[in-house]
């Protein structure tokens, strides 16, 4: 199956590496110590990720937003970068 994923910049590129390299969902802040950007950076890329064709999964706890990328769209990027 190919990927359909518009090119990423340099500040995507970052949060999408901090976010497929983590196994449980992230939150936003977790996500901005993790990549060292300002939190405002964070909310914008991951809309631009998903924007992107990346499969942003997103999910709430004690009203707090975490979001990983799609376990499946993983696996088929690995696959396709081999």
């Amino acid at each position: 199956q190919k990927l359909n994923i518009t090119p990423l910049n340099q500040i995507e590129r970052k949060i999408f590496l901090t976010l497929y390299t983590e196994e449980i969902p992230m939150s936003y802040r977790e996500i901005c110590v993790r990549s060292g950007l300002p939190l405002s950076v964070i909310t914008e890329c991951v809309s631009s990720l998903s924007g992107k064709g990346i499969p942003i999964l997103r999910s709430f706890c004690n009203n707090q937003l975490f979001v990983k990328i799609s376990p499946s769209f993983k696996d088929l990027f690995a696959i396709a970068v081999k």
